[in-house]
């Protein structure tokens, strides 16, 4: 079985939740000195892949679900929990996040065969002022690894490895086992990959190593690539026909709530058109966005580059 976490993204939508930026970036930041340490110590070398090696057992390598992923959950089940209370360094009790229920999300009516009835769902959190689901960690980490293995294995073109990536998270990850694929899974997946190829490579790389010694040369920070495309109730997720009408129903249902009906909140997806337009500007959008959002981003950003001309006009007068 594939475990695939999925999250409700109308939980805790309109609720106050802390940012846990600086508290993410604090934890890779010391997975990514347990490596640094550990690498020399061994004297692993400059192998560049030997050393992304070591680096995706600190922060991806996860048979399930990512480390990063599993950490800002503060663990899934009770085994982890064992863990946390004899390592407390492990435990992420503080990040802040919104849990959610299968029996009170939006999945609540959907057949009991998919996999979120059995391992349930994902926590929402924020990151750099946008609400995504835990899982995008993962996704970043782990897919974002495959994508980069599969280009450097295979010499596949970027439209390739995005062409498969959308094919596994649709089959493996997505519409098999949970009746859903998730376009901000995919987004996540894009972003780590754009991650992985800087780890030891290009003009700006997070490490490099000299006389067999390896040290990091700029610090890892989650702003750099959390996006709105990230955010599913953006970046639309796509449901098999009857996950799609019982969603359709209860997200109905959120709308027609008398305090969400008297402040004008609709949890119909997508949520923000400031959201589409800046995901749609994002790099390689169509390769991830989801047709609704990527489309009303397209009519929002032709009728800027329309007005634009006339606001010159009018200031040159």
């Amino acid at each position: 079985m594939v475990f695939a976490y999925e999250i409700d993204y109308t939980k805790g939508r309109f609720d106050p939740l802390a940012d846990s930026l600086g508290l993410l970036n604090a934890e890779v930041k010391r997975r990514f000195n347990e490596v640094l340490q550990s690498v020399n110590k061994n004297k692993l070398g400059c192998d560049g892949f030997e050393f992304r090696k070591e680096l995706r057992k600190a922060i991806a390598n996860d048979p399930d679900i990512g480390e990063i992923e599993r950490w800002a959950e503060g663990g899934i089940g009770p085994i982890d929990k064992i863990i946390n209370a004899l390592s407390p360094w492990k435990d992420s009790q503080g990040v802040p996040r919104h849990k959610s229920d299968v029996k009170t999300s939006i999945f609540r009516d959907a057949k009991d065969r998919y996999v979120f009835h059995k391992v349930g769902l994902g926590s929402n959190i924020k990151v750099n002022g946008h609400l995504i689901g835990t899982d995008k960690l993962g996704h970043f980490f782990d897919q974002g690894y495959g994508y980069y293995f599969n280009k450097v294995r295979n010499w596949k073109t970027d439209s390739e490895i995005f062409s498969r990536g959308r094919k596994i998270e649709g089959i493996e990850h997505g519409s098999k086992s949970n009746g859903m694929l998730s376009n901000a899974d995919l987004a996540a997946n894009y972003y780590g990959f754009q991650f992985w190829k800087k780890v030891t490579d290009g003009n700006e790389p997070y490490f490099k190593c000299q006389d067999g010694k390896w040290r990091q040369e700029r610090e890892f920070t989650w702003a750099e690539y959390v996006r709105p495309s990230w955010d599913e109730g953006i970046n639309c997720n796509e449901y098999v026909p009857d996950i799609e009408q019982s969603v359709k129903s209860n997200l109905k249902k959120l709308n027609d709530k008398p305090e969400n009906k008297s402040k004008n909140r609709k949890f119909d997806c997508p949520m923000s058109e400031e959201g589409c337009l800046a995901a749609f500007n994002e790099t390689a959008s169509i390769d991830f966005l989801h047709k609704d959002c990527y489309d009303l981003g397209r009519k929002l950003h032709s009728a800027l580059e329309r007005a634009e001309p006339i606001n010159k006009a009018g200031q040159s007068k």
